[in-house]
C-alpha cells in the first residue's frame, strides 16, 4: 500500500493520484477539482458549491438550490435559478423574491423592496400583509415595535417606517386603546377610524396625522406636535 497525503502539490491516497471525494475534499487527478463526484453533489475548487458558481446556476451545499434557502440573501430559487412565477409554495416570486413577504421583526418587502419605507404605499393592494397579521402575532409586534422605534431617532428612514407601520396596523383593524405611544414620530401616517382610547401620545410628533373619526377619548396629547 503506498502513501498517501500530498508530495510536489500533489494528493495521493495509496500511493495514487486522488480522484474523488477524500476527507470533505473533491480531487482530480490529485489536485483540487470542480465537477461533480459520485453521489451528484457539485465542487469548486475541492469545496461544496456555495452560491452562484461558474456555470451560473446557484448551489447550497452543493446541490442545485431549490426553495428557500440562504445563499447570499433569503429567496427563492427553482432547479439553481432564482425563481420566477409561482411556485409550489403557492406564492409569486420575481427574480427569487416573494411579491410580498412579511417577517417576524415586522419587515415587510414587495419583491425585496423593503416597503415600509417608501414614500407612498397602498397596503390594501397586498391583502397577504393583513392575512400575516391575522396569522403571526410575532409579525404585529414587529410592526408595533417599528412604532416605538421612532422614539429615539430622527433617522427619515425609521421615521417613515413608523408612519406606515402604524398605518396598516390601524387598516388592519388592530385596537390601540391604552398603548403608550409617547414620543414616537408618525408624520403623515392615516389614523383615521383608530381605536385610541386612553392611548398616551404625549410628546409625539403627529404632523399631517389622519385622526377623522378615530375614537379618541382620554387620548394624552401633551407636548405633542400636530
Amino acid at each position: 500500500m503506498g502513501a498517501s497525503g500530498w508530495f510536489d502539490s500533489i494528493f495521493y491516497v495509496d500511493g495514487t493520484r486522488a480522484d474523488g471525494v477524500f476527507e470533505g475534499k473533491f480531487y482530480i487527478e490529485g489536485k483540487y477539482g470542480t465537477g461533480y463526484d459520485s453521489q451528484g453533489a457539485y465542487y469548486v475548487n475541492g469545496n461544496l458549491a456555495q452560491g452562484q458558481c461558474g456555470d451560473n446556476l446557484w448551489y447550497k451545499d452543493g446541490k442545485l438550490a431549490e426553495g428557500i434557502v440562504i445563499v447570499g440573501d433569503d429567496r427563492y430559487f427553482h432547479e439553481g435559478q432564482p425563481a420566477n412565477g409561482t411556485m409550489a409554495d403557492g406564492f409569486f416570486y420575481n427574480n427569487g423574491y416573494q411579491g410580498v413577504s412579511c417577517r417576524d421583526d415586522g419587515g415587510i418587502y414587495v419583491y425585496g423592496a423593503d416597503y415600509l419605507t417608501q414614500d407612498s404605499i397602498r397596503p390594501l393592494e397586498h391583502p397577504y400583509i393583513f392575512d400575516a397579521l391575522k396569522k403571526n402575532p410575532k409579525f404585529k409586534n414587529g410592526l408595533l415595535q417599528k412604532v416605538i422605534n421612532s422614539r429615539t431617532t430622527n433617522d427619515p428612514r425609521v421615521i417613515k417606517a413608523a408612519a406606515n407601520a402604524i398605518t396598516i396596523l390601524n387598516l388592519a383593524g388592530i385596537d390601540f386603546t391604552g398603548l403608550n405611544l409617547s414620543g414616537i414620530k408618525i408624520p403623515g401616517a392615516d389614523l383615521s377610524m383608530a381605536k385610541l382610547d386612553k392611548v398616551n401620545l404625549s410628546g409625539a410628533f403627529l404632523e399631517n396625522v389622519n385622526f377623522n373619526f378615530s375614537k379618541m377619548s382620554n387620548v394624552k396629547l401633551d407636548k405633542s406636535y400636530m
